[in-house]
């Protein structure tokens, strides 16, 4: 049992508000609790003084002695303390424990609180209503299986190794997909570099903001959860009708809805169906002449665009662009047949890129899978 392997195995202290000071012994808390890892949170620690320290009887945490968070998320999470130069104490929501280095290696210990058999018993023991959490006595009863030190060692070198091949590839597969994000820009900025034959004009004068609120609440509704971000235009809610308490605006096919919101530039959605959305997102009706409702669409994804849009924004607590400096802004309009095909190609280049995204997701599941393989068998003896 954890309990029976460690010569330390103590709840942190209740340290309130009032017994805090701006220096002295540090208090470590639940937020610096990582998996597997200590978080450095420099800027926001707390302290108590040595005459709080010893008023309050507390119990030292030392460098090397492993701390285990108690509440989510996720409970149970562990940590090794380095060395922070000053004493440390922890919060009551905190077990230390300070293993018996004799028959348990604290690395061994630690990937143990990372493995499914360790986390499936945390989960069978929680308590609580509203704050899941488990009790020092249930957590000193879980089990870990405990071979000889050598044995050990070899298991803990084995699970660096190969986590360090898997840390690798997530790092290259983070990589990847920045590249695959600045790809995407710089191909829409591309598609949208102005040609010297193509007009320009000003956006105000080809394009119609809807400002008329509606109550027809009998068609499909959609709100700024239902649109995707980064620059797509794929809708995500149903198109069932929805009545709305608030007022909302009214739109068709004609128009492409723009999230007017910041950080929301980039919702963006062509609808093809007739609909009633939040008000947070601006139907915006091109001239069908000289504009296209895609090209619009590109137009208003591209980042060049959304940065200047960012320039226009008022407003503290809710900031949201002004569509009177935006109907200023000029966009370049190529003939209405070389809009479609330009579009044609970035579409076909973003679905393309949407299946490297969905494989990369899809890789990063199966790499965080991995790693609780390895623990797996790592505790069950055959690693």
């Amino acid at each position: 049992k954890l309990g029976e392997i460690c010569e330390v195995f103590a709840d942190g202290d209740w340290v309130e508000t009032k017994d805090q000071s701006r220096s002295g012994v540090r208090l470590i808390q639940t937020g610096n609790i990582g998996r597997l890892f200590y978080i450095h949170k420099d800027g926001r620690a707390r302290y108590i003084s040595e005459q709080t320290f010893k008023r309050l009887d507390c119990t030292e945490v030392f460098p090397g002695d492993i701390l285990i968070s108690r509440l989510p998320d996720p409970v149970g999470r562990a940590c090794i303390i380095p060395h922070l130069d000053t004493r440390m104490i922890t919060s009551v929501d905190c077990t230390i424990i300070r293993p018996k280095i004799k028959i348990v290696m604290r690395e061994y210990l630690l990937y143990f609180t990372e493995s499914p058999e360790y986390s499936s018993r945390v989960v069978m023991l929680l308590s609580g209503s509203t704050r899941k959490r488990i009790s020092k006595s249930n957590l000193a009863e879980i089990k870990i299986p405990l071979p000889p030190l050598e044995i050990q060692e070899r298991i803990v070198k084995k699970i660096e190794g190969l986590f360090a091949k898997i840390d690798q590839a997530q790092s290259l597969r983070e990589s990847a997909t920045r590249d695959i994000n600045s790809f995407i820009a710089a191909s829409i900025h591309q598609a949208l570099n102005k040609m010297p034959v193509w007009q320009e004009k000003r956006f105000g004068d080809i394009m119609e903001v809807v400002t008329k609120r509606t109550t027809k609440t009998d068609l499909p509704y959609i709100g700024m959860e239902d649109v995707s971000a980064g620059g797509t235009a794929e809708f995500y809610g149903s198109l069932q009708p929805q009545s709305v308490k608030s007022m909302t605006f009214h739109f068709d096919y004609n128009h492409v809805l723009y999230g007017k919101l910041r950080p929301y530039l980039n919702k963006i959605l062509v609808p093809q169906f007739e609909g009633h959305c939040t008000t947070e997102f601006l139907p915006l009706k091109p001239d069908g002449k000289l504009l296209t409702r895609e090209w619009l669409a590109l137009w208003l994804r591209s980042q060049e665009t959304v940065n200047k849009i960012m320039t226009t924004t008022t407003g503290t607590r809710m900031p949201r662009a002004d569509m009177k400096r935006v109907r200023d802004f000029i966009i370049p309009l190529p003939p209405i047949a070389e809009q479609k095909k330009i579009v044609e190609r970035m579409d076909a280049l973003t679905q393309k890129v949407r299946q490297l995204q969905i494989l990369q997701s899809e890789t990063a599941t199966n790499l965080t899978a991995l790693k609780q393989s390895i623990l797996h068998k790592a505790f069950q003896g055959e690693l």
